[in-house]
């Protein structure tokens, strides 16, 4: 009985990890939160108020373990990064796309808007370097297009593919 009682605290101290160490109840930092995501390999976070903390991995949304957020949460933890300029400007026009950086643990993309009459926040993890068109392995023969001082041209793929997989010359 002895064995199986301390297999048992075993798996609950991993379960216990998993969900960030936090406890129901427990408050957490974004910047816990950025560093789960970064920890997990997530390409984006959803902060919504009544749900856990989401994280998109490996294209699947993933709860993160935690408790569910109260409006009170996410807007407090949300807030914290707008100056008094995007603060007004999120009031006005109920959404806000920008970019930020935590220096020790790295740069995203955020998209603020209003979800059920609440604060909500999308947030996509960036790497830390733009990408060459080597480390992408795009063919060199696009190096070119960067190289235009007129025009428009645009490269599309599904959301967090790293690369193009399929290449058309027109």
């Amino acid at each position: 009985m002895g064995e199986t009682e301390s297999e048992l605290s075993r798996l609950v101290d991993q379960l216990n990890r998993s969900a960030n160490n936090s406890r129901p109840g427990e408050k957490r930092s974004l910047d816990q939160i950025l560093s789960l995501a970064f920890q997990r390999h997530a390409s984006d976070i959803l902060l919504v108020a009544g749900s856990p903390v989401t994280l998109r991995v490996n294209g699947a949304l993933t709860p993160d373990g935690g408790a569910a957020l109260s409006s009170d949460e996410v807007r407090g933890m949300l807030q914290a990064l707008l100056s008094a300029g995007r603060l007004a400007e999120l009031q006005e026009h109920k959404s806000l796309d920008f970019c930020f950086v935590r220096p020790s643990i790295g740069r995203f993309r955020a998209n603020f808007h209003y979800q059920r009459g609440t604060l909500a926040a999308a947030i996509r993890v960036l790497p830390e370097q733009v990408p060459s068109l080597e480390s992408l392995h795009l063919p060199a023969g696009l190096a070119m297009l960067t190289e235009r001082r007129q025009g428009l041209v645009l490269l599309t793929g599904p959301t967090g593919a790293e690369r193009l997989r399929r290449w058309r010359r027109w």
